[in-house]
């Protein structure tokens, strides 16, 4: 830090001649610094000047543009006295308010006085510096226990000016000190923290397995105050616990380096190991340092899944299902002549899952229309049932029978006429079969066998009379009409307490 110094001087009321101060007078003990210490500059001077008058002289009045009542209306100081534009001078105290002008600067009114303030001198003069300063010559050794260095000798030196600048250079400084190399861990490097005692530390560089660095001392401008630091890279071998695990099938690869310390036995880049797979390695040491056995590290990756359909597969679409195609896996372009196929797999080599899954969807929809269930009667009962025949855009090319009678399509719709079918026993079952060629369009000549079977509950009517006194109506499944029983006909046969039994 630099500090100025001034010397002042004592004014005198005489005019002084320049004279030449005695430099012992004004450099004190410390003209010859001492060593392990900042020492302030000293310095000589010399001075020179005169003193001056300072007179006053009339400078101007204090005017007004007009008057009102017994005060005054816009005033001004007007140099050299009133004028036309403000003729009125103002008063006070009974004298006119006049100011006057000091050759050395300044201006003073004479109110309350009259006539202009006392003349008075002032010095004017100069002082000129000779400043002693120092300079380090030649600096001790470092100490490695303190990191500080002492001068040695040095540079009296000294420069003129208008004033005098600390110029000294600190006699002590804090060097650049090497952290000893058995306390560096160099598996770390290259770091900047803990290997510097003393000083600043520069980033490690690593040539010929040897790390090297500068601890920098307190003065930039210098570099003898800066130490060369080295160590060998001598480290054991040490496998990455990161790296080495059971990843998930879909990893692309490793987790941070291979070795936390050492040099991996295979490429990071090539060696991920594929599905199902393990890959094993080891880690060489560094320098001196001891290498671990060729499999002491291990990774193994997961198998992807199998491939599977989505909820696509397996149901009815009259036209090519475009959604819901795979649950695992990329899908394939849809197509088919009798059905709607695809498969579900992998795609430009991308491991998404494993052993293809094949898919497919109906492209016809065949639906029997019929009752639910058909009540028994005793003279043998009947039923009407038809075939829907779903997907075509007309019936041509379509053959249907319903419990092998013929079913007939009238025009183009894909309802069927009516067939009578019997019923007997507990169930009857239906079953359309079909034959439709190009089934799923734009292949003709494509025919397939669609099956569709349905099963028709037969009841009887049930006839019990209920808590509330009415005579309920349930149907009840039964293979002939004899199985149901009834205890009443009507709400009446309920409400009189008697119970009769009839047929229906």
């Amino acid at each position: 830090m630099r500090k100025k110094i001034f010397q002042f001087l004592l004014l005198a009321t005489i005019i002084i001649i320049p004279v030449s101060v005695d430099a012992a007078n004004q450099c004190p003990s410390n003209a010859t610094p001492t060593l392990q210490a900042t020492d302030p500059a000293c310095w000589t001077s010399a001075s020179s000047g005169y003193w001056e008058t300072c007179k006053w002289s009339y400078y101007g009045s204090d005017c007004c543009k007009k008057q009102v009542g017994n005060g005054f209306y816009d005033c001004a100081v007007i140099a050299g006295g009133c004028n036309s534009s403000y003729p009125i001078q103002r008063r006070g105290y009974g004298k006119d308010i006049i100011y006057y002008q000091n050759s050395c600067g300044g201006t003073s009114c004479n109110n309350p006085n009259a006539g202009p303030p006392s003349n008075y001198n002032v010095w004017v003069g100069s002082t000129a510096y000779t400043c002693h300063y120092t300079t380090v010559k030649s600096w001790s050794t470092c100490s490695i226990t303190t990191g500080i260095r002492y001068a040695t000798a040095l540079n009296q030196l000294s420069t003129s000016g208008t004033s005098c600048d600390n110029l000294n250079e600190s006699t002590v400084q804090t060097c650049g000190v090497c952290t000893p190399g058995t306390s560096i861990d160099v598996t770390k490097m290259p770091t900047t923290t803990g290997i510097c005692a003393f000083g600043t530390a520069t980033t490690p560089v690593l040539a010929a397995n040897v790390w090297t660095w500068k601890c920098k001392g307190s003065n930039d401008s210098i570099a003898d105050d800066d130490a060369a630091c080295s160590v060998p890279n001598n480290a054991d071998g040490v496998c990455n616990s990161t790296a080495a695990v059971d990843y998930a099938w879909n990893a692309t690869g490793f987790t941070g380096e291979l070795c936390t310390s050492g040099t991996p036995t295979i490429d990071k880049k090539t060696s991920f190991p594929g599905y199902g797979q393990t890959v094993t390695w080891g880690c060489k040491g560094i320098g001196t340092g001891t290498s671990t056995t060729s499999s002491a590290c291990r990774a193994t990756r997961g198998t992807p899944p199998p491939c599977d359909c989505g909820p696509a597969d397996g149901t009815t679409s009259t036209n090519a299902p475009s959604t819901g195609l795979c649950d695992v896996g990329n899908a394939s372009s849809v197509s088919g002549s009798t059905a709607w196929q695809w498969t579900c797999g992998t795609q430009d080599g991308a491991g998404i899952c494993t052993l293809q899954a094949q898919c497919s969807a109906e492209c016809i929809n065949i639906t029997i229309d019929t009752p639910q269930f058909v009540y028994l009667q005793e003279s043998g009962t009947t039923i009407e049932a038809r075939i829907t025949v779903q997907g075509r855009s007309h019936t041509n090319g379509v053959s249907c029978t319903l419990n092998g009678q013929n079913v007939t399509f009238s025009g183009t719709n894909d309802t069927s006429d009516p067939v009578t079918v019997p019923v007997s026993g507990a169930q009857t079952t239906l079953t359309a079969v079909c034959e439709i060629t190009d089934p799923c369009g734009g292949n003709a000549g494509n025919t397939r066998t669609y099956t569709k079977s349905q099963k028709v509950q037969s009841v009887c009517t049930q006839r019990t009379c209920s808590t509330q006194g009415t005579c309920q109506t349930t149907p009840q499944p039964a293979s002939t009409p004899d199985d149901c029983t009834s205890s009443c006909n009507s709400d009446a046969d309920c409400s009189s307490g008697r119970m009769i039994e009839t047929r229906p």
